[in-house]
């Protein structure tokens, strides 16, 4: 069976993301859609760098993340937890999940104000419920994912 591959993401690319953010935040454009109403301030870069690494890291040969969906479901969570941005981690976080779905071809088909009620679960959640919750993440992400039409 030929191994799925998936397009990484990278701090590079959330620095793009940070960056569009703050210049359309600045614009007076209306992102309210997004939750986002003020610019974005990242408080630790290593720690956001290493925090979207970890999905992607293996251990022993083995990477407990193997698909897109539970990449997905785990960037969700561990961006959720952690805190590399002044204000907004749970927003960031659903953004940055939803872009790594989006440059696999995916689309995430839940609500915003919904996935924001997600991510507060994960906050409040125990880290003894890390793998029992980043698997149920990643079935919701699955069953609510389009596949991305190209044209």
């Amino acid at each position: 069976m030929p191994k799925k591959t998936f397009k990484k993401l990278y701090i590079s690319d959330i620095l793009s993301i940070v960056a569009i953010i703050n210049q359309k935040v600045k614009e007076k454009e209306d992102l309210s859609k997004l939750l986002i109403l003020n610019q974005i301030q990242i408080r630790d870069l290593i720690g956001l760098e290493t925090t979207i690494e970890t999905p992607f890291q293996s251990f022993g040969g083995h990477q407990p993340y193997k698909d897109v969906f539970s990449i997905s479901g785990a960037l969700l969570y561990f961006l959720s937890r952690s805190q590399n941005f002044l204000d907004g981690n749970k927003r960031m976080s659903i953004l940055i999940t939803s872009y790594f779905l989006y440059i696999n071809g995916y689309v995430l088909n839940i609500p915003p104000i919904e996935l924001y009620e997600i991510t507060k679960v994960i906050v409040l959640s125990s880290p003894s419920q890390k793998d029992n919750l980043i698997k149920a993440l990643s079935d919701v992400i699955s069953s609510s994912s389009l596949k991305r039409v190209t044209i």
